[in-house]
């Protein structure tokens, strides 16, 4: 690489951090300054709201790490992303870098939230849910087809939950070749984005809903479906 190339790639850098910035100054405005009393110095929960490394506080390396994520050198995990997402509106932008450096600097604050606890399901649990999820295909493509079909033939790639006694499971039949493009809902404004076709099954009482029909339905709360989006 020669030394125009260097050059040419230090001024990109810092442009981009100089826009970085100025625009996180403008959204500054936006951003009250906190009058009440509050603890700046409290231990907070690993990797809630703000806490990007989970030691429990936040810091400047919390500060470097969304700037980061920000600007795209550094892919986080689902806990980091969460507790990226200081303002809670389902992505990662410059307000929430402006938000995290207010509280950095004692003007701003907010609470420590934490994903919601994931409990697995019992070994009981998952083979009454891979049972209930046979029957499920049987019904909605033709028992014809799946005479034979046990639980041993369902798969079960991933769970999430409970949440109000739902579980949000990626469960398909061992044979399910899904379209490998990358698939977009959004669902209570939150957005959901998966790597292929497959998306998330809820699952409750023996009965099996897409995200969307169980927050409609109420079985899972705006809270819930916002939790669940970081698992996509």
């Amino acid at each position: 690489m020669n030394k125009n190339n260097i050059l040419n790639k230090r001024k990109m850098a810092k442009g981009i951090t100089g826009l970085l910035l100025c625009f996180a100054l403008i959204i500054s405005v936006s951003i009250p300054f906190v009058s009440a009393e509050v603890s700046y110095d409290e231990k907070r929960p690993a990797y809630s709201k703000g806490d990007l490394n989970g030691d429990g506080n936040i810091t400047a390396a919390d500060y470097m790490i969304i700037k980061r994520i920000f600007l795209g050198t550094y892919r986080p995990n689902i806990k980091q992303s969460y507790a990226a997402d200081t303002n809670s509106d389902g992505e990662i932008t410059a307000v929430d870098y402006m938000v995290l450096k207010r509280y950095f600097f004692k003007t701003y604050y907010f609470s420590p939230e934490v994903m919601k606890e994931q409990i697995p399901p019992t070994d009981e649990q998952f083979d009454k849910i891979k049972e209930d999820y046979a029957e499920y295909i049987k019904l909605k493509v033709g028992a014809e087809h799946f005479s034979s079909l046990t639980k041993e033939d369902i798969v079960i790639d991933e769970y999430c939950g409970p949440y109000n006694g739902c579980y949000a499971l990626f469960i398909c039949h061992r044979e399910t070749m899904f379209l490998t493009v990358i698939t977009t809902e959004i669902i209570a404004g939150y957005k959901f984005v998966y790597s292929n076709s497959q998306t998330f099954m809820i699952y409750k009482d023996s009965e099996f809903y897409n995200v969307k029909t169980a927050f409609d339905n109420g079985l899972i709360s705006k809270e819930d479906v916002y939790d669940l989006s970081w698992y996509a």
